[in-house]
């Protein structure tokens, strides 16, 4: 089997930062095309967006700043998908709240620790590769689209969730994204919600590399292999309307509405933020979380 490698752009005017970026990867299989200026990172990224696995922002860009570069990426659908990981600035929670709101989802935080950067690294490439995946899955499967006006589903599996994801993406507007937020959902449903896998666990299964092996696990328990996932659908003139119901206790859903400066260099945690910012007009949450209505709307 060939070896995986990923490609990443750095956008950054500090030439000693990039170099020193460089060899820390230099055992990683990754390649890096570093730009000194904002608008050539740009047209890079929107002439071949499928290249780059990943975005490293430096603080330093002479002809624009980071955050306006920030805001370019997130305003193009073709973009917006690709991670963006910026250096933190030291002490300036301010700034770094402005960049999250912007879109950043990953951050190099200050002082460096060296060891930090290719696990960072890491987790956004495993974020993107899954992303991917569902984009490509959903683009394999060649759905009808405007076929579907009201159903429900009944799921347990990852697998399960996926094909489900995959239909009901296809009769979305932009199923390359709605497959994404739509996957993240009943990511979620299954793992948090009828597993019960808390946000601890999930931090040291990452960790080991042991996740799906745990899902798989969890699946088979007494305690949970009864439980089930709904997935209500139902398409009106203007809207999409998506309503995932898990069998959990609910959680504190409030809490990650946005990724806030606290959580912002965890290796997982993105996924509501992400889905909300990729696919869905809004999240609402009915009772304790377990119940969660997703809404897209339709061009009309």
């Amino acid at each position: 089997m060939e070896a995986q490698h990923w490609n990443l752009l750095v956008i950054d005017e500090d030439i000693e930062a990039i170099t020193e970026l460089k060899k820390n990867l230099a055992t990683q299989p990754y390649s890096i095309i570093s730009t000194h200026d904002g608008e050539e990172g740009l047209k890079l990224l929107i002439e071949t967006p499928k290249f780059y696995s990943a975005i490293i922002l430096g603080k330093k860009i002479g002809n624009m700043s980071s955050l306006q570069i920030l805001r370019r990426i997130n305003s193009s659908s073709t973009t917006k998908i690709i991670p963006v990981i910026m250096e933190a600035t030291a002490n300036d929670e301010d700034e770094m709240e402005k960049c999250i709101r912007a879109g950043a989802r990953y951050y190099i935080p200050l002082p460096i620790i060296k060891s930090m950067i290719p696990q960072i690294i890491a987790t956004a490439i495993r974020d993107q590769t899954r992303y991917l995946l569902a984009e490509e899955a959903v683009l394999e499967s060649k759905p009808i689209g405007n076929t579907l006006v009201s159903a429900v589903f009944v799921l347990q599996t990852l697998a399960e969730g996926q094909l489900i994801a995959n239909l009901i993406a296809g009769e979305c507007p932009n199923p390359s994204l709605a497959v994404v937020g739509i996957t993240e959902m009943l990511i979620n449903a299954i793992e948090h919600g009828n597993l019960g896998i808390t946000y601890a666990e999930k931090t040291k299964l990452h960790e080991q590399e042991k996740w799906l092996d745990e899902i798989n696990k969890r699946l088979l328990l007494p305690e949970h292999k009864h439980k089930f996932v709904t997935v209500k659908f139902e398409k009106s003139a203007s809207h999409i309307n998506i309503r995932i119901t898990d069998q959990g206790p609910g959680f504190n859903w409030r809490e990650y509405q946005t990724l806030n400066t606290k959580r912002v260099f965890d290796n997982h945690g993105r996924g509501i933020v992400m889905a909300r910012n990729l696919a869905f007009e809004s999240l609402i949450y009915h009772g304790t979380g377990n119940d969660v209505e997703c809404i897209i709307p339709l061009d009309v």
